[in-house]
């Protein structure tokens, strides 16, 4: 076990508060005549993470309505008729978060786990993670042998084995601009940014058959300067559920994880999407500049707007 945790940071499974704030500005270079803005922002709610003092503004006409996603996800929709070249918009929320405690049986999880998905119900659930998109595919004669599963070894091994290798035999880049985000060209150029580690993470295991999903959400650290959206990938354990693992940070999710979102990759969970319109036709990649700004902390605190 010490080899383990000497890797990844074991939940300590208690009770977290965390107050967050969201802000994102858009500046265009031409007048927009009219937009639509979906925003996939808000804490995921559930028995283990509960979201309280939602509140949200932004700087234009128009009446935020609440949507759902493919995955059920709560989005928040803006339709904006006037003309406009400067967009902002602010969230603020509570979030309570709570790991199962269910570290201890992890290890046994797996036993009968190829039985259990073949369960009808199970694939029909699972299906969407278990297939690779064109940001997860990988080529068999691209994968290293021992990023393979090996016989009967336990999944919560194999993923901290397969762990170390990747950052063993990668070069992980810090800079989103940089690295590559597909899990193919990973292999081939042997650099990656957080969101080409996810992806590899992930296209490993669906080519062997194992479910896995992009995640994104808000990371809180104490030894973070600044507190950020981050992202992540959970994957799926027989009887259990979903285990969040961060590849990037070597870490299991904990309470510090507050998730937004899960999707096939990263294309399902963005944080914002856009449809504009000029003066003769649809806006695309013309944003002059754009800062979005990531708040949380621990404590009865809230944050200032």
């Amino acid at each position: 076990m010490s080899n383990f945790s000497a890797l990844f940071n074991y939940p300590k499974f208690t009770m977290k508060e965390h107050h967050i704030l969201y802000k994102i500005a858009l500046d265009y270079d031409e007048m927009v005549q009219k937009g639509y803005y979906e925003f996939l922002i808000k804490p995921h709610h559930d028995s283990y993470q509960r979201v309280s003092k939602v509140k949200i503004e932004h700087s234009l006409e128009g009446e935020v309505f609440l949507g759902k996603n493919r995955y059920e996800h709560v989005t928040y929709q803006l339709r904006i008729k006037q003309k406009f070249q400067h967009f902002q918009l602010t969230f603020s929320a509570m979030v309570q978060k709570q790991m199962p405690d269910y570290f201890f049986n992890i290890l046994e999880a797996t036993k009968e786990y190829a039985t259990y998905l073949q369960h009808p119900q199970m694939q029909i659930e699972l299906m969407p993670f278990l297939r690779n998109t064109q940001l997860t595919a990988l080529r068999s004669d691209l994968i290293p042998p021992d990023f393979y599963r090996t016989a009967n070894e336990p999944l919560l091994i194999y993923l901290q084995r397969l762990n170390k290798l990747i950052q063993s035999q990668l070069e992980v880049i810090h800079n989103q601009a940089e690295g590559a985000t597909y899990a193919l060209k990973v292999l081939q150029t042997k650099k990656a940014n957080s969101q080409g580690l996810n992806h590899l993470l992930i296209g490993l295991l669906r080519h062997q058959n194992i479910p896995a999903r992009y995640v994104s959400g808000y990371l809180n650290t104490q030894e973070a300067n600044e507190p950020k959206m981050h992202m992540w990938v959970e994957v799926y354990f027989a009887a259990l559920g979903w285990l969040g693992v961060d590849p990037y940070r070597q870490t299991l999710e904990d309470e510090d994880y507050l998730k937004i979102a899960h999707g096939r990759d990263y294309t399902d969970v963005e944080a914002i999407k856009s449809h504009l319109q000029g003066a003769s036709a649809l806006i695309k990649n013309n944003t002059k500049n754009i800062t979005q700004d990531f708040y949380a902390e621990y404590g009865q605190k809230q944050p200032q707007q």
